[in-house]
């Protein structure tokens, strides 16, 4: 400690710092007083009174009880410091327990006051990460508290203490703006599907809406057009499917550890589950995994939750938030990181009588199956010769595909090919290399295209194609920048194209299709962003007109001898366009449908905030070329639905933006 106008210092022992841990000043100005916070979680609230003469403890609490301060200044002008500690043993509606300290300018202070319970639900919220307090004048001349309080999954409530008991003010979920993944699933269309599978299906859910829709349509009825027209919808929307599949449930993890329900009508939340890390009940987990597996009867939604050292495996009920029970009687999880975990839908039934297994690898190169069933591990050794991932390490600068087999009872992968990426996509402030793929989930209506002439073109559907975007920075005087963009199939490490931007620079954005990949970049010498498309086809010797399809019957790509064979298929035949875009990119995404029949649209997010929606139509690389506009346009162009080739898409029209 320092003396005002001296130069030395004096030095003063903690008292009661626990062996082996150190403290720390916390932001927290009161009169004569410190607040130290020590390594192990603890506080230490200290009165000062001379540099010469050491502290006195006024208040420890330690780090085995979740606690936050907070200070502010009295009506009166003292200063007000409240300790608000976790108290798990107590009830939800007392477990904060709140005290407070007035301290006077001249550094005493009275005792501190007694406890008050406040609401608090530590289950669902964690423990309390900080507070700020405000301090208030009653008529009765006395002095209340309002306590705002941030809570480990990252939600704000206002709390507030009264002579009638605690009273919560309001709840606001801030765990929502870090959402890290999400699935949609519609909403069951029986109340028996949301809850048990085995419970009978009834329709008296129904029956209030019912009621209320015809009570509803009388009273618009009889208050006449102008009534009617102005009349807006009241209460929560229904909480089951509708005729058209519009009413969904988001399922939806965030960087706060906590997983939430969302309606898809209004946003508002069904439900929310804080999951606590493996090995660590405390702390919340990292989610970065999220899957919804859908049949044998009520769905689930299996969350991954990572740990400092261990992970573990949490399923839950889509529509309620509830845990699930474990039928086979075993856990998955254990120490280390999940490195990478998929869904394996081609091995679930077609006929829908149990739900996909999930494959988890750890950082030890153990594979892992959920649920960890006899039939779930009997379906994937059964696929074995099909399974196949690859595992992308940014600080290695390696891409390396795996291969799952059998040492002894135990799954491993096995490595089987590895890449080694260009010196300049390793480090850097931005993100060098770009990696997009085509989702295996996603539904493809044909697999060829059907030209104006009546030829088709057969696409190249590989659902282990990977693009990978380099970004290349100029090295030197003569070496100018460029973007390098591969295709690889994550099979066999085959390169199936390349393709190399020469004077491009970066950020690069992909966005991969069925067939087709879409690219966006900046172009220095024309000062203007780019997008670029290339479409893939099969040179194969199949049948290319309809007719011969329909009288031959054409191939059943169901079959393995159908499929296509990663280590001896011919290269594609790539063709593709260049065009300026207005605007710098963020992401992109493709629209998705559950046939997959619905004409395409890119997903646009801008760097301006903006959400795009561009028609497939015009990033076609089959554009014609129109010299003299489109009334010169042949007849087979026009009834293959192809737009005359631009080279720039135009700037971003406000009826394409999603308000």
């Amino acid at each position: 400690m320092h003396e005002v106008g001296s130069t030395s210092a004096r030095y003063q022992s903690v008292p009661e710092l626990p062996a082996g841990t150190t403290a720390s000043l916390a932001p927290i100005s009161l009169p004569g007083m410190l607040h130290l916070k020590t390594s192990d979680g603890g506080s230490l609230l200290l009165k000062l009174e001379s540099v010469k003469s050491p502290p006195t403890l006024v208040r420890s609490v330690s780090g085995n009880s979740p606690h936050v301060f907070a200070h502010t200044a009295s009506p009166k002008g003292q200063a007000v410091l409240a300790l608000a500690t976790l108290d798990a043993a107590a009830p939800v509606a007392s477990a904060l327990q709140l005290e407070v300290l007035h301290v006077n300018a001249d550094g005493t202070y009275d005792d501190w006051s007694a406890a008050e319970g406040l609401a608090y639900d530590a289950a669902e919220l964690g423990p309390p990460s900080a507070a700020w307090l405000n301090t208030y004048a009653r008529k009765d001349s006395t002095f209340g508290h309002r306590l705002l309080v941030a809570s480990a999954d990252h939600s704000l409530q206002l709390l507030q203490a009264s002579k009638e008991g605690s009273q919560m003010g309001w709840l606001r979920p801030e765990a929502l703006a870090g959402v890290r993944t999400s699935e949609l699933l519609p909403l069951p269309a029986l109340a028996a599907d949301s809850d048990d599978a085995s419970s009978r299906p009834s329709f008296a859910f129904a029956l209030p809406s019912l009621v209320e829709s015809l009570s509803t349509r009388w009273a618009d009825a009889a208050a006449g057009p102008a009534s009617a027209a102005g009349a807006v919808s009241s209460g929560p929307p229904p909480a089951h499917a509708d005729s058209y599949g519009f009413r969904q449930a988001i399922i939806a993890t965030t960087a706060a550890g906590k997983v939430f329900g969302l309606h898809s009508t209004d946003g508002s939340v069904l439900w929310s589950r804080l999951i606590r890390a493996p090995g660590d009940g405390s702390a919340p987990a990292a989610l970065p995994y999220l899957f919804v597996c859908r049949g044998g009867g009520a769905p689930q939604a299996v969350v991954v939750a990572q740990g400092e050292e261990s992970w573990g495996v949490t399923a839950l009920n889509p529509f309620s938030g509830k845990p699930v029970a474990d039928a086979s009687g075993g856990a998955v999880g254990g120490a280390g990181s999940i490195v990478h975990a998929v869904r394996l839908d081609p091995l679930a039934p077609a006929d829908g009588s149990s739900r996909p297994p999930v494959m988890l690898v750890d950082d030890k190169l153990a594979v892992h199956i959920y649920p960890p069933t006899a039939e779930a591990m009997a379906a994937v050794k059964s696929r074995l010769g099909d399974l196949y991932f690859y595992l992308h390490r940014p600080t290695d600068g390696t891409l390396t595909g795996y291969a799952v087999a059998l040492d002894g009872q135990k799954l491993v992968a096995r490595p089987r090919w590895s890449m080694s990426l260009p010196p300049s996509a390793l480090g850097g402030a931005r993100a060098p290399v770009t990696l997009a793929s085509f989702p295996h989930a996603a539904a493809v209506h044909s697999p060829v295209r059907v030209l104006g002439d009546r030829n088709v073109l057969h696409k190249y559907i590989n659902r282990n194609l990977l693009a990978i975007g380099i970004e290349h920075n100029s090295d030197g005087e003569f070496d100018e920048p460029s973007l390098q963009v591969l295709l690889i199939d994550t099979v066999s490490g085959r390169v199936v194209h390349s393709v190399s931007h020469a004077g491009m620079r970066g950020p690069l954005t992909l966005l991969m299709g069925e067939n087709w990949l879409v690219c966006h970049f900046w172009n220095p010498k024309g000062l203007t962003y780019q997008m670029t498309v290339a479409e893939l086809f099969r040179n194969s010797t199949i049948a290319d007109d309809p007719i011969a399809l329909v009288l031959g019957g054409g191939p059943d790509y169901k079959l393995r001898q159908n499929g296509l064979d990663g280590f001896v298929h011919a290269p594609p035949h790539v063709l593709s366009q260049g065009y300026g875009f207005g605007a710098p990119v963020e992401a992109m995404a493709v629209t998705q449908t559950n046939a997959g029949i619905t004409p395409k649209n890119v997903l646009v997010a801008t760097v301006a905030g903006q959400m795009v929606l561009l028609d497939k139509r015009f990033l076609d690389p089959r554009r014609p070329l129109v010299p003299g506009g489109p009334t010169k346009m042949t007849t087979q162009d026009r009834e293959e639905g192809l737009v005359p080739y631009g080279n720039s898409l135009g700037g971003i029209s406000p009826l394409t933006v999603v308000s």
